[in-house]
């Protein structure tokens, strides 16, 4: 099997963040928050905790990051919370089961582990995809590749108009 990427952290990019970014994120984080407070009054607390899931700062991290590193990054940064909501669908179904019939500690322990193994294969899926099954569909369907290369047996990346590639 192929090297997966290193996952790291950057401890130094918090104080490279503004203040003004943050209240960013604070207010967006604050309107879903209302908003999801509305929806409770509206139509109760069942209908209301279905968007409770909801990243609340995540629209405003991702279009800051976006200004900040760029799309590529920001894209990246989309594609893991989709698979920590992945990981928290699971969680859900796994409180939803064994909470009536275990303490809440025991509950939260495995609902957590829960999370973050179904996280985890989530990502080694998509890398497995990625690798190994989506280069051969592209090359055979033409996209991104040129199609025009394809129908001669070539495979020609398309250039984009983002510098950055």
């Amino acid at each position: 099997m192929s090297r997966l990427p290193k996952i790291h952290t950057d401890g130094g990019k918090i104080f490279q963040t503004s203040w003004k970014d943050y209240g960013i994120r604070f207010l967006f984080g604050g309107i879903i928050t209302v908003a999801v407070g509305i929806l409770a009054k509206a139509f109760g607390p069942v209908i209301a905790g279905l968007f409770l899931a909801f990243p609340a700062i995540l629209p405003a991290s991702l279009t800051l990051l976006a200004k900040q590193e760029g799309n590529r990054a920001a894209a990246l940064e989309a594609q893991g919370a989709v698979f920590g909501s992945i990981g928290l669908i699971r969680f859900g179904l796994v409180v939803w089961r064994i909470a009536p019939h275990y303490g809440a500690l025991v509950t939260l322990i495995v609902a957590s582990v829960s999370w973050l193994v179904a996280s985890v294969l989530a990502w080694l899926a998509y890398q497995i995809y990625r690798r190994k099954l989506r280069p051969r569909l592209t090359t055979h369907f033409g996209s991104p590749y040129n199609r025009a290369a394809v129908g001669r047996g070539q495979a020609v990346r398309q250039r984009t108009l983002d510098p950055r590639s």
